[in-house]
C-alpha cells in the first residue's frame, strides 16, 4: 500500500514520516475475479496511544492478486477524515464497486461512493440516503438492489444507488448497527440495533424481531448511539463525536454474519451495557435453523500423472466444502466437511471417470468413503455417490476406490 500512494496524497502531506503503519478497514475480493481486490483506509481519530502514518481515507485496488496496490481514489475525497469500512464488489462484474464510510474509529462519516470503471473514478451515491452508514449489503442476484445500515434505519436502493428509500417498517426508530444476507434467498435480511435482533423476508419491506435465543439485556430505555447521546449532553456537532459504540446488548457494526447456507447466524452479545470494564464479556452465540439445506459446489480438480487438467468435480451437500485436493499417487479424493455440531447432514459427490477408476458409473460396492478415519455407507446412482454423517464441526472426507 506504501508503495501505491498517489502523487496527490503525496503532495497533500497524508503520507507522514514514520513506519508504514496504516489503519485498514474495507477489503473485498472480486467475485468473478479473485486477483482483484479492493482495499480501504480510515483516518484514526481515536486511539491517542497509537500512531498511524496514512491520514485522511484512501482507496487502494490490486489486478495482480496483491502483488501492487495502487491508490485508486480519484473523485473521493481523500483528505477527509472518516473511516472506509465496508466495499462490496458486483459478483459478475467486478468492474463496479462500492465503498461504504462510518463513524466508527474516525470522525466523520460521507455515505457511499461507486464506481463502474475499475476505480478510474468514484461519485458520491447518497440521493435519499442518511450518510452516517454503519453497513451496505448487496443482493447477488439482483446488484442493482442494495441495502445500507444506518444511524437511522434501514435504506433501500433498486436502482444501483442512484436514489434510496428508508425501508424500517418494524424497526424502532435508531441506530441499525449491523446487517447480514442470506446468500440463498436474498429477500431475507437479518439486522441488529443495540437492542435486538430483526429479520425481514420480503426485501426490507417488513421486519420483525427475532432475538433467536440470545440473552437481550434489560431495556432500561432507548438507547442512544454515542453521537447522538454526546450530541445530546455535550451539544456537539454529530459528526465530531468519535468511536462509534452502542451502550445495548450489541456494541458495534461487524457483530452478525450469516454462513453460506443461510441456515446458521452468529452474533456477538454484550453481558454489560458499560465498555468502560474491560472484564465485561461479549460472549459470541450461534444459532442453527434447522433442516440445513443443500448447496451446489464445482471444484476444478488437476492430475499432472494422468493428463488430467480441469476435471470438475460437482458436489451437493448441506455442509460448507472446502479444502478439496486429488492425490494422484494415492488416487484419493480429498476434502473438508464442516457445520454446526450435532447437526445431520448429506453430501452427493459427482466424480468424473477421468479421476478416480469408474468415476460417474461407479457402483457403491466399488467405492469407499471415510468420514474422519472412519468408513461410512454410501449409495451410488447417476447423480453421484451419496453419504450420510453427523457434523462435529469439520471432519476430513477421502473417497478412493477399493
Amino acid at each position: 500500500l506504501n508503495e501505491g500512494l498517489s502523487a496527490e496524497t503525496i503532495e497533500l502531506g497524508l503520507r507522514l514520516e514514520g513506519p508504514n503503519d496504516f489503519h485498514i478497514h474495507g477489503v473485498a475480493v472480486a467475485p468473478s475475479d479473485s486477483n482483484i481486490i479492493y482495499v480501504g483506509s480510515v483516518h484514526d481519530s481515536v486511539y491517542a496511544d497509537l500512531q498511524f502514518n496514512l491520514d485522511g481515507a484512501h482507496i487502494f485496488k490490486s489486478s495482480d492478486g496483491g502483488l501492487t496496490f495502487p491508490e485508486m481514489s480519484n473523485g473521493f475525497p481523500i483528505e477527509t477524515e472518516t473511516s472506509i469500512n465496508s466495499i462490496v464488489v458486483h459478483p459478475r462484474d467486478p468492474d463496479t464497486a462500492y465503498v461504504m464510510t462510518s463513524l466508527h474509529e474516525t470522525t466523520t462519516a460521507i455515505g457511499i461512493y461507486k464506481t463502474t470503471d475499475g476505480a478510474q473514478s468514484w461519485v458520491a451515491v447518497n440521493e435519499g440516503l442518511d450518510p452516517y452508514t454503519n453497513d451496505l449489503q448487496m443482493d447477488s442476484i439482483n446488484p442493482e438492489v442494495l441495502y445500507a445500515a444506518s444511524e437511522s434505519g434501514v435504506y433501500k436502493t433498486t436502482n444501483g444507488a442512484k436514489t434510496w428509500e428508508k425501508t424500517s417498517n418494524g424497526i424502532p426508530k435508531g441506530a441499525v448497527i449491523d446487517m447480514a444476507m442470506d446468500p440463498l434467498n436474498p429477500l431475507v435480511i437479518y439486522a441488529i440495533t443495540p437492542e435486538d435482533i430483526y429479520r425481514t423476508r420480503d426485501g426490507a419491506e417488513n421486519w420483525y424481531p427475532v432475538n433467536l435465543g440470545i440473552p437481550l439485556l434489560e431495556d432500561v430505555s432507548m438507547t442512544l448511539s454515542v453521537q447522538d447521546r454526546l450530541l445530546k449532553q455535550l451539544n456537539l456537532d454529530r459528526t465530531k463525536t468519535g468511536h462509534s459504540m452502542y451502550d445495548g446488548t450489541f456494541a458495534q457494526d461487524r457483530t452478525l454474519e450469516v454462513d453460506a447456507t443461510g441456515r446458521v447466524i452468529v452474533v456477538v452479545a454484550k453481558t454489560n451495557r458499560s465498555d468502560k470494564d474491560k472484564r465485561n464479556e461479549r460472549i459470541l452465540y450461534r444459532a442453527v435453523l434447522t433442516p440445513l439445506v443443500n448447496v451446489d459446489y464445482e471444484f476444478s480438480i488437476n492430475d499432472p500423472q494422468r493428463n488430467v487438467n480441469g476435471a470438475i468435480v460437482k458436489v451437493a451437500s448441506q455442509s460448507n466444502i472446502y479444502d478439496m485436493v486429488f492425490d494422484s499417487n494415492k488416487q484419493e479424493l480429498k476434502f473438508i466437511v464442516a457445520g454446526p455440531p450435532n447437526t445431520n447432514s448429506a453430501t452427493t459427490i459427482l466424480i468424473p471417470s477421468s479421476l478416480l477408476s469408474g468415476g460417474v458409473h461407479a457402483l457403491a460396492c466399488c467405492i469407499e468413503v471415510v468420514v474422519d478415519g472412519k468408513k461410512v455407507s454410501s449409495s451410488s446412482t447417476n447423480a453421484g455417490i451419496t453419504f450420510e454423517y453427523v457434523h462435529v464441526g469439520s471432519s476430513q472426507v477421502i473417497i478412493k476406490t477399493k
